[in-house]
């Protein structure tokens, strides 16, 4: 599993929590999704950006997205729509 978390800092008064164990690279895609890649998979979980709660458990959309860990970088992008493009690659773990 990969070393980092996503998580959120509330800009009006600097609290910080951790939405998802073992990701990176998260994009909010409206109204209720939270994308982020975990093992180079694209992963999506229920996501309500008022409270900042997660809700059940993540799936797996994209089992080939080409990411650099050691930027924390995934390749992958979404539109205002429905829409989502993605560089299809191996994941590569450092020692």
């Amino acid at each position: 599993m990969d070393r980092s978390d996503v998580g959120y800092v509330r800009l009006d008064d600097r609290s910080r929590g951790t939405l998802v164990r073992g990701g990176f690279h998260p994009r909010y895609l409206a109204p209720d999704t939270l994308l982020f890649v975990r093992g180079g998979a694209l992963m999506s979980v229920g996501f309500d950006p008022e409270t900042l709660q997660i809700s059940g458990t993540p799936v797996q959309r994209v089992s080939s997205v080409l990411t650099n860990i050691n930027s924390q970088v995934a390749f992958y992008e979404t539109s205002s729509g429905p829409d989502l493009v993605y560089v299809q690659g191996t994941y590569e773990q450092p020692d």
